[in-house]
């Protein structure tokens, strides 16, 4: 989730006023003729499909907001999918970590949450935040 908010994001130019539309990363590694290194895909790899088909986020009073409960709820009834409520939970958090790193990666300086460079000490620091941050949820 991390990785695809990344790769979606739009670096902002704090030099730049104008409000001219950015290239997000992974339109510009397309256009580079390369292709993005993806993470390995997770378990619950339905669950990212859902998250990409009900929206990874919606929008609020100040900006993009994680889904509600409600939206979930919404999208059961719309598709006729009915999740446990470990699922929906989980389409929850997926879209905060959605959000978070969305809104991290518009910083031109924020660093790729997965890499497939071989560098396994990055690869350590994700995968301990990763499992710190399901410790603390």
């Amino acid at each position: 989730m991390r990785h695809a908010a990344w790769l979606n994001a739009a670096p902002r130019d704090k030099r730049d006023k104008t409000d001219k539309p950015k290239a997000t990363r992974l339109k510009k590694i397309h256009d580079a003729g390369d292709t993005p290194s993806y993470p390995p895909k997770p378990l619950c790899v339905y669950l990212v499909g859902y998250l990409f088909d009900v929206g990874p986020s919606m929008p609020g009073a100040m900006g993009n907001v994680p889904l509600s409960h409600s939206e979930i709820r919404d999208w059961q009834e719309n598709t006729g999918i009915e999740l446990s409520a470990w699922e929906s939970r989980t389409l929850r958090r997926l879209s905060n970590d959605y959000l978070a790193s969305a809104q991290a990666a518009e910083s031109p300086d924020c660093q790729p949450p997965y890499t497939a460079s071989g560098d396994a000490q990055r690869l350590q620091q994700v995968e301990l935040q990763q499992k710190l941050d399901l410790f603390l949820s």
